[in-house]
């Protein structure tokens, strides 16, 4: 058989075998054109053709043959299966065809020649799998990429070694790797707590697909070597499939933790503090920064934590760190370092950080706790918040307090009080039993200008009033029950108001004016006040304002709901909201905070910035001007001199009265 024979039978049966690739649903998929199927068959013949008619074949032809492979990979994404049919096919085909005499080569030669190419192909399918895996690793955005760090690092040296670039590749010590280490981490054991009775199914998990990736990665260094590439492929895929594995193991333990993760670090705490004695050391960082800043302060605490997470790294110390207004800091006490050292270092750190960012000024501002959680006698984790809650409210000269055993038994009798008022609390909203009080506010005539409502909690024949329970309130997230509750009582009373006045204030906490159901029953408490001839006003603190102009706008302009700023003065000061509010017609009234009221009659100073106050207030309109705390005929005629559009409120006028009493104020 004369060799165009040879070649012509060869075309048939590269044809065949193209028909049959066509058949593979992600080779017909990432087919184009009839133009595209034909230049892959032109493409197959000439390296068919190469490869078995002539008489040497050099390393040139391998490589396109590795390039195949890539292609088929990379841009067909055929299946490593799929293409070892193919070839297995072709091989079979052709070999029947030598025995059967239609082709006229060498049986022995051709298998030898087939087989080559075949590792050339797969050897391409390895490097574009490779290429893919780096790739997707890199694209993955793992919150815990870090840790995985050393395996990623690995393949990009397997890449080298493939291009030639490393004479030889490494073997990847399981014991040495950083995953292995931060097994044993706080983090980690953290991560595992928040699965509960789970988190030894979570640990056997990680820990096995970690083995296994491990294993895998070994398995492709030794096919490397030996340049099984068609091992090498199923290795790389399983090392993947491993570290995908890990990665969702982790990711799901962080959804279980991120649900409720402040609860889940602090009983984290309690208990390993017991089963640890002297092995777990507590820093509570608090920044007090007013509110209007918040920014501030959430930046300042995120520099502080990224610049202590490399400090104690630096030190080798294992460490957690957690982020809830204030920055927990948990460190697991080496057995040759003592508190006190620790101390030192976490107040030396803190000096560094502040000296970076030239926030040195802050300093006064920053208060550490170091709590000595052996001391603890009660470990019930809403105990030991309150007893933080507590920690955060004391005022100390120092910024550096060390939470002991005599201080713990002090906050223990506060937070027994504070969870009396909080038991109390809870059951007024429960039982509806929230006691309305009025309290006059009246012009330079001692006309009533406006009652403003104050509510109160009954208590063994006495009251706790709002100074009692507000920061309570707020710091258990009762605020919107709270305000729900208020508004829906004051209704009862609308009608024995409209009596004395046509003006009422309520106080609401900010974050209830966001929310859809209390807007709801705030507009229906308006209406109905406005059918009776009141007008409700409703006070906001100052500096809350900010978030929800928008919302007090809306509420103004589609109902007619005007506000009171409250406490005017007490540090929170906007200056560009204060003039927008003014602008927009929201406001019936500003409020002068108490505390710049008190004690006028004897600080010139205290005096001096008042008058600057309120003639600031007035320049923007926000009239009338209501002083607050007003108990004496002289602060009456301090107050006077300064300004006639000032009213009145304090108990030089009235004491609050219960609503069915107003005949009496």
């Amino acid at each position: 058989m004369n060799e165009d024979k040879t070649k012509e039978r060869l075309e048939d049966l590269v044809e065949q075998i193209d028909l049959q690739s066509l058949q593979i649903p992600t080779i017909i998929q990432n087919i184009s054109s009839v133009k595209q199927v034909k230049n892959l068959y032109k493409k197959n013949i000439e390296l068919v053709e190469m490869l078995l008619l002539k008489k040497e074949v050099n390393d040139k032809l391998f490589n396109d043959l590795e390039e195949i492979g890539k292609v088929l990979k990379s841009n067909y994404h055929i299946s490593l299966t799929d293409l070892g049919l193919i070839i297995e096919a072709f091989k079979k085909a052709l070999v029947t065809a030598i025995q059967n005499r239609i082709i006229n080569l060498d049986e022995v030669e051709v298998i030898a020649r087939i087989e080559r190419a075949e590792k050339a192909i797969v050897k391409g399918f390895f490097y574009a799998l490779m290429i893919e895996t780096i790739e997707h690793i890199h694209q993955l955005n793992f919150l815990y990429s870090d840790i995985f760090e050393v395996h990623y690092d690995w393949l990009l040296e397997v890449k080298k070694y493939f291009l030639n670039k490393k004479e030889s590749i490494y073997l990847v010590d399981m014991s040495a790797c950083g995953f292995t280490k931060w097994l044993t981490s706080l983090e980690a054991e953290i991560l595992m707590f928040a699965a509960e009775k789970e988190r030894y199914l979570f640990n056997s998990q990680i820990i096995i697909a970690h083995k296994n990736l491990h294993l895998e990665a070994n398995y492709i260094v030794d096919f490397l070597i030996k340049e099984d590439y068609f091992r090498a492929v199923e290795s790389l895929k399983n090392f993947f499939n491993n570290y995908l594995l890990l990665e969702k193991l982790i990711s799901d333990l962080l959804v279980l933790y991120e649900k409720n993760s402040y609860n889940i670090f602090i009983e984290f705490m309690l208990e390993r503090s017991y089963w640890e004695k002297n092995l777990v050391c507590y820093f509570v960082i608090n920044l007090h920064i007013p509110k209007l800043v918040t920014l501030l302060k959430n930046n300042l605490i995120e520099k502080i934590s990224v610049e202590m997470k490399k400090y104690l790294k630096k030190e080798g110390l294992d460490f957690y760190i957690f982020i809830q207004d204030e920055l927990h800091l948990l460190i697991r006490k080496p057995k040759n370092l003592t508190y006190e050292y620790l101390d030192k270092m976490i107040k030396n750190c803190i000096d560094k950080i502040l000296d970076k960012y030239a926030l040195l000024a802050l300093k006064e501002e920053i208060m550490i706790y170091s709590i000595r959680l052996d001391d603890l006698k009660n470990r019930e984790i809403n105990y030991f918040k309150e007893i933080l809650i507590a920690l955060k409210k004391r005022k100390s000269s120092e910024n550096f307090i060390i939470v002991g055993d005599n201080l713990l038994e002090n906050l223990n009798k506060e937070v027994d009080e504070n969870l009396k008022k909080l038991s109390i609390i809870k059951n007024t909203i429960k039982n509806f039993k929230i006691e309305l009080f009025a309290q006059k506010i009246v012009n330079n005539k001692n006309k009533v200008f406006c009652l403003e409502i104050l509510s109160k909690l009954p208590i063994n024949g006495t009251y706790l009033s709002a100074v009692d329970f507000i920061d309570i309130i707020s710091e258990h997230n009762l605020t919107l029950e709270f305000d729900l509750l208020l508004t829906r009582k004051i209704r009862e009373y609308f009608f024995i108001l409209s009596k004395f006045t046509d003006k009422v204030s309520i106080n609401i906490y900010s974050s209830s004016v966001s929310e859809a159901i209390f807007i709801n029953e705030l507009i229906e408490s308006y209406n109905q006040a406005k059918e009776l001839g009141i007008e409700l006003i409703v006070e906001i603190t100052e500096y809350t304002i900010v978030e929800d102009l928008e919302i007090l706008a809306k509420l103004n302009r589609e109902n007619g709901i005007r506000f009171a700023v409250d406490d005017f003065g007490s540090g929170f000061s906007n200056i560009k909201t204060l003039i927008e509010l003014a602008s927009k017609k929201l406001l019936s009234f500003v409020k002068i905070d108490g505390s710049l009221i008190a004690d006028i009659e004897i600080c010139s100073k205290k005096r001096n910035v008042l008058k600057q106050l309120i003639k600031f207030i007035d320049i923007m309109g926000l009239n009338p001007i209501v002083a607050e705390f007003v108990d004496s005929k002289e602060k009456v005629e301090i107050l006077k001199s300064m300004s006639d559009k000032i009213v009145y409120q304090g108990f030089y006028f009235s004491i609050p009265k219960k609503i069915e009493e107003l005949g009496k104020l």
